[in-house]
């Protein structure tokens, strides 16, 4: 220990523990299939904190959602930042990484039966998402837009892909292959 600048490995480790307690407390994280989430209400409670310039009712949230590789394993992080104006007024970006907030970590790829296995009900019925999102847009009036890459939103919203050509007709970032170069929907157009 060096004196007044770092803090004893003891002192260090009661101050995590501490931590910890308040977070279980707080947050009620639950075990998933191959993760951990946590209450977004809860969550969205504690950042009314940190927005503390946040009107209370009508906030706009991005849901965002992305796998990535920890350690040589595929994780799946699903989170929320606030994309209000008020943000740009107080000096903070919209995809600023540092106001982004996981409520959800699990192992794997961003694949539908994985997102099928951890966020929804299992059976293909709605999940404690689309729950607690309607949840918060029919008691406090908040917006909730769906975002993510290419390979999540596909995983999300459409079974066999996305694209003009598709049976569903949509194609959120007009993406096209080398193999469906050339056609076109007859529904669509695209």
């Amino acid at each position: 220990k060096i004196p007044f600048l770092f803090a004893s490995r003891k002192e260090v480790d009661l101050c995590k523990l501490s931590y910890k307690d308040e977070f279980e407390t707080v947050l009620c994280p639950e075990r998933t299939a191959t993760g951990w989430r946590i209450c977004i209400r809860r969550l969205l409670e504690c950042l009314a904190f940190l927005y503390y310039w946040l009107p209370k009712s009508g906030q706009n949230w991005k849901l965002y959602g992305d796998s990535r590789t920890y350690v040589r394993k595929a994780t799946v992080m699903f989170g929320v930042s606030n994309v209000d104006n008020d943000q740009l007024l107080q000096g903070l970006q919209y995809h600023s990484t540092k106001h982004f907030w996981p409520f959800h970590i699990f192992y794997g790829k961003d694949n539908r039966v994985n997102l099928e296995t951890n966020i929804g009900d299992g059976h293909g019925g709605p999940g404690y998402v689309e729950k607690s999102v309607s949840e918060l847009q029919n008691n406090f009036d908040h917006c909730f837009y769906l975002t993510g890459d290419s390979p999540f939103l596909d995983a999300v919203l459409a079974d066999s892909g996305l694209g003009g050509t598709t049976n569903d007709g949509y194609n959120i970032y007009m993406h096209d292959h080398k193999d469906s170069k050339g056609d076109v929907s007859a529904e669509t157009g695209l």
